[in-house]
């Protein structure tokens, strides 16, 4: 039977670590340094695994010296007004944390789950559970991950591992091309991911043999950074570098990807997103304890529901403001909202779209420039024959192109199939078929 001590064990720990680390890197990371250095992405990893290295070294070295909590620590160590502030500060960043994920998990669930699902709904209910978890304590919630880790990791193993014979190795090419600078980019880049690690810091009152309890740290950095690397390079040899930097969730479109052997699921990608949601919601869920735990430390609440539901609030905050910023939100609801494709929309930077020119001219009827793209999307979740990059210009023409060879007979296809019908009688919109197999649309 299991004691109700509130003393969690280090096995127990670094599946939570590597949980709460692995879910948004995976999901995130690889876009982002692919988009930066290419194939040098690899290099960004082992330099951010060394930044996290020296930062469990770091919270090794103070874990050795805290005999009670590590608030009582840093007061004793700095003072009280001095300890009371970098509190504060850990509280803001277990705060934005929490919200950031919340936001990426109910945007995950609105587009692979309920596409007709409501934000504010989705983002109430993770965080009801989050907070029943967190004031049923330490010891509950570390079991359930304990008992769900195999249950996710065990499935993502073998996609992967059947994901193999799409990858082309000459993708990985060309290495050392991307500056030092950006190799550092990355690398900084991947060391946020990890600064979930220092909720260490707080756990040795409830970890049995805490003495060892950065070991677990370390673990989970090196598991998660083997992880990711190998998630990396799949990527790379099935996207390339151009492909994988605009797609949003690469790791989740892979998995749309991987024909299962017999045919027995369409979409197991549906069922793939469970392994991210469940991750990020471990995330959610231990920014939240984190908070909740420093609220009451400072405030010396005998319980912690005030602390809970005070943090609830502002992580709800926290989320709806990075779903209010149009530069932070990931789709537009017009255009990928529905869980069908996994379409990346390039937001302003991302293209050569003056926006604030093309509202001028929506309003005084002046054309912009020909040839101006104001729209641009990868639809890549069909398989590599009906994986398609689709481009709006400014006049009304429509561009799409295969992303894979086996797309242009995909095309041709299509571009028949609408000819026949035309033929028929059958009023169409006419196509072109380019030299490059892509279709063009008037």
């Amino acid at each position: 039977m299991f004691a109700d001590n509130w003393k969690i064990s280090l096995r127990q720990v670094r599946r939570l670590l590597i949980l709460d680390i692995f879910g948004l890197s995976s999901l995130q990371l690889p876009g982002l340094l692919s988009s930066m250095t290419g194939a040098d992405g690899l290099f960004g990893l082992l330099l951010g695994m060394a930044g996290g290295g020296l930062m469990l070294w770091l919270i090794q070295k103070n874990i050795q010296n805290i005999e009670g909590s590590y608030y009582q620590y840093m007061k004793d160590a700095l003072g009280q007004l001095t300890g009371d502030i970098f509190m504060m500060f850990y509280y803001l960043y277990f705060i934005t944390l929490s919200g950031y994920v919340l936001y990426q998990a109910a945007v995950l669930a609105l587009t692979w789950l309920l596409p007709e699902g409501s934000y504010v709904w989705v983002s109430i209910l993770l965080l009801f559970l989050a907070g029943y978890g967190t004031i049923r304590g330490i010891e509950g919630r570390a079991r359930v991950y304990e008992i769900i880790f195999w249950f996710l990791g065990i499935p993502l193993l073998v996609m992967l591992f059947l994901s193999l014979g799409e990858v082309h190795a000459d993708y990985w090419t060309p290495i050392f091309y991307s500056s030092g600078l950006d190799i550092l980019k990355g690398g900084v880049d991947y060391w946020i991911f990890l600064l979930p690690l220092t909720a260490i810091l707080f756990l040795k009152p409830f970890c049995k043999k805490s003495e060892k309890i950065a070991s677990c740290g370390r673990a989970a950095l090196l598991s998660v950074t083997i992880l990711n690397a190998a998630i990396y390079l799949i990527l790379l040899g099935v996207f390339g570098t151009n492909a994988m930097g605009v797609l949003k969730r690469p790791i989740i479109t892979l998995m749309s990807m991987v024909n299962l052997p017999g045919g027995f699921f369409t979409r197991q990608d549906v069922i793939m997103v469970s392994v991210w949601f469940f991750a990020l919601f471990a995330l959610m869920h231990t920014g939240i304890f984190q908070s909740a735990l420093i609220l009451k430390e400072l405030f010396h609440e005998s319980g912690n529901r005030c602390s809970v539901c005070i943090s609830l609030a502002l992580a709800f905050v926290a989320g709806m403001g990075f779903f209010a910023n149009s530069f932070l939100v990931e789709c537009g609801r017009g255009s990928c909202e529905s869980g069908t494709e996994d379409e990346c929309c390039l937001k302003p930077m991302e293209t050569n779209v003056d926006f604030k020119e093309m509202k001028v001219a929506q309003t005084t009827g002046r054309r912009l420039q020909p040839g101006r793209v104001i729209y641009a999307a990868v639809s890549t979740d069909r398989g590599r024959k009906g994986s398609y990059a689709t481009t709006i210009y400014d006049d009304g023409t429509v561009i799409k192109r295969p992303l894979y060879g086996e797309g242009k007979a995909g095309a041709k296809e299509l571009f028949d199939h609408m000819e026949d019908l035309r033929l028929h009688g059958i009023p169409v919109v006419r196509h072109r078929l380019l030299p490059d197999g892509s279709l063009a649309l008037p």
